[in-house]
């Protein structure tokens, strides 16, 4: 299911939604931008930026957070809602915008992480339940054969377990240029991938194990922002 359809199932309309995509990637300066940008026709235009308006996920040409959307309904919203934060989008332009909801998708999408040109891979999260969800140990290990091959690699556990001990001894570590620090957050059922150049966020929420749901993001303003939570965290699992 692509980000459009999924705000549909949400409760906007087509055209509500296009905008609030369109608005993600381009914010407008007067309303008459965005029916020379869509190709709606001007009333089409102002009634969805109105009824966008009143949900409270636009604000002066802006798109907002979610949130408002999420809480409005309760299926999709469980969903939205683990996104929407972050959702709150920083200024600046978001370049892509895709969610996910098929594993082998999500584990297509994992794998592409692993070949984006950046100097080190960060990754921070359950590791040790992301494991199960994307299909026991090939995954991580395939994804760490395509990184090796061109950047090093830092990852915070926030679940040590046996996946994560088979993972990530120190031999395996030290061939693959990778070091991995465990902290103790109650933090579970959540993994990210980013990385200290390239400007994709790979978002993983797998509360139900039946039904994972990611989204990838690529922003500098998002993933500048998830740079620094990696690094005051770094600090405190002391890389």
């Amino acid at each position: 299911m692509n980000t459009e359809q999924t705000l549909i199932n949400a409760g906007l309309t087509e055209v509500e939604a296009k905008i609030y995509l369109e608005l993600l990637r381009h914010p407008y300066r007067k309303k008459f931008d965005l029916v020379k940008r869509t190709g709606f026709s001007k009333s089409t235009v102002y009634r969805a930026i109105n009824a966008l308006e009143d949900l409270k996920i636009i604000k002066n040409g802006k798109a907002l957070s979610l949130k408002p959307l999420a809480n409005k309904h309760n299926k999709i919203a469980s969903k939205l809602h683990k996104i929407q934060s972050f959702l709150a989008m920083p200024e600046g332009e978001v370049e892509e915008l895709k969610t996910f909801t098929d594993k082998e998708e999500i584990v297509v999408q994992c794998l592409k992480m692993a070949e984006h040109p950046y100097d080190t891979c960060l990754d921070f999260g359950d590791f040790e339940n992301y494991t199960k969800i994307i299909g026991e140990s090939y995954v991580p290990r395939k994804f760490r054969r395509i990184r090796s091959k061109h950047a090093n690699h830092k990852a915070i556990l926030t679940n040590f377990g046996d996946k994560s001990a088979e993972f990530c001894t120190k031999k395996q570590c030290d061939a693959a240029n990778s070091q991995v620090e465990s902290l103790n957050l109650d933090i579970k059922n959540q993994f990210v991938f980013l990385s200290d150049t390239y400007d994709a966020v790979f978002f993983n929420s797998f509360e139900d194990p039946e039904n994972p749901f990611a989204v990838l993001v690529k922003s500098k303003g998002i993933a500048d922002f998830q740079r620094a939570q990696f690094q005051m965290l770094s600090k405190m699992a002391k890389f």
